[in-house]
């Protein structure tokens, strides 16, 4: 799990890529982009954890202590992820 702090005209951008997919955990390449979507291409329990660290990570840098916005990637995991940094830093649905 890796990220990324970015400045762009007195913004901070947090490019955060999600976590282990369950395909990932089995070794398998999966590249199929409908595949990608399918609930059945979410986050491994290792990718939950790994979110789960990148979450905490964000809220100790205070990444989410003004407006703060998530713009998730259409894949499953990466919805999965979002979900998870949003429940962490108190991040609502607008």
């Amino acid at each position: 799990m890796c990220f990324w702090l970015l400045f762009f005209l007195g913004s901070s951008y947090y490019l955060v890529r999600a976590g282990e997919s369950d395909y990932e955990s089995l070794g398998i390449i999966n590249t199929n982009p409908v595949a990608k979507t399918s609930v059945d291409s979410g986050l491994s329990e290792k990718g939950k954890k790994q979110t789960l660290r990148a979450a905490l990570q964000l809220k100790a840098m205070g990444a989410c202590d003004r407006n703060c916005w998530l713009w998730p990637s259409i894949t499953q995991r990466a919805y999965q992820a979002a979900e998870i940094i949003a429940a962490i830093n108190g991040i609502s649905r607008r």
